[in-house]
């Protein structure tokens, strides 16, 4: 991903854009985190109140949306499989070198690369990820739970538009 062969073969394959998969790792760590805060929030905000709180509508679809999308991605990672070829070999060789342990540079290049560096190691921006994706939708649930006065009702749809919806007749 993101890297075309070297002419004929020769060597490893080289990458079209450098540090792109860090570029990737850094756009899920900022989703998640904006998805946590929204949600972290929403969640103040509701214990908080001793009534419905008014809350954004931006936000919350913002919120939401951060929500599916990042659902949507940790869904399809989970029970896949890394292949080869989408790993970070480069920056594996680097991390077996001798002395790489007192390089804390390349310690900080794995935590933000969403390739892993070989298949038997995890995508650092994706475990914790699902992670706090996972302890984010407990959290809600759960005050949800505990505070159901003060969770914002769905408002209907004749709320939201100045006209009446109507069926079309085709």
């Amino acid at each position: 991903m993101g890297e075309t062969p070297t002419p004929n073969g020769a060597g490893p394959p080289v990458p079209k854009i450098a540090g792109l998969s860090a570029l990737k790792g850094l756009v899920v760590y900022a989703a998640i985190l904006a998805f946590a805060g929204l949600y972290g929030y929403f969640i103040v905000k509701i214990s908080t109140s001793a009534r419905q709180p008014d809350l954004s509508p931006v936000l919350v679809s913002a919120a939401a949306a951060l929500a599916g999308v990042l659902g949507s991605a940790f869904a399809l990672a989970v029970n896949v499989t890394t292949p080869s070829n989408a790993t970070n070999a480069r920056l594996d060789r680097k991390l077996k070198a001798p002395g790489a342990t007192r390089r804390p540079h390349l310690h900080l290049q794995r935590l933000l690369t969403l390739d892993p560096v070989n298949v038997s190691s995890p995508s650092w921006p994706k475990t914790l990820g699902i992670w706090l994706y996972a302890t984010v939708g407990g959290a809600v649930a759960v005050t949800y739970a505990f505070n159901p006065h003060q969770t914002p009702r769905r408002r209907s749809r004749r709320s939201r538009w100045p006209l009446p919806v109507t069926s079309s007749p085709c």
